[in-house]
């Protein structure tokens, strides 16, 4: 018995024959750990079924993480062009990344990349309000901080998302990019 448990007595009845009186002996009960019982069969079935709804929505993400990461990278690499009016333009516009077209049961996925994946369009928003705070202050025709903001907060997300990609790729077993 561990320290601090309690043991409970319980009787046990045994019959006798056919006189229908019993006899009592008294007998103490080890603590057990009850776990359920499932049948094989279900279980099975249970975990078949979380298995293809893991992969099916590990699949549609690791393409949608892609795209965005590919978006990312045009605009970190974006130098901006001049215009007619000697104003430096970006080329490049934002990457979106929606979720909302991903189908499939989210509780499938592990907890945190679950989480990691939910924070990209965060990301996104804080990301276009530093970008346009920015660009109030800096220069129309050198827009130098412009620029370096956008590459700076362009490049996290798009990080996140390709780790995220390589990770749930893994994850479910999906073949590697190359």
């Amino acid at each position: 018995m561990w320290e601090g448990q309690r043991s409970e007595t319980i009787l046990l009845g045994v019959g006798t024959g056919d006189s229908g009186a019993g006899q009592f002996r008294r007998r103490t009960r080890q603590p057990v750990a009850l776990t359920p019982v499932y049948s094989s069969t279900g279980k099975k079935a249970s975990e078949d079924k979380l298995l293809r709804e893991r992969y099916l929505i590990a699949s549609e993400l690791v393409f949608l993480l892609k795209q965005f990461a590919e978006g990312c990278a045009r605009v970190v690499a974006d130098a901006g062009h001049t215009d007619p009016q000697i104003e430096r333009l970006p080329t490049e516009g934002y990457p979106i990344l929606t979720l909302g077209e991903v189908t499939g049961d989210w509780r499938a996925l592990n907890a945190k990349i679950m989480y990691c994946v939910r924070e990209i369009p965060v990301m996104q928003t804080e990301a276009r309000r530093t970008i346009a705070g920015v660009s109030e202050h800096d220069h129309p025709i050198y827009a130098t901080s412009y620029f370096r903001e956008r590459h700076y907060q362009y490049d996290r997300p798009g990080m996140k998302a390709l780790i995220l990609a390589m990770r749930l790729r893994r994850s479910v077993g999906l073949p590697e990019s190359r």
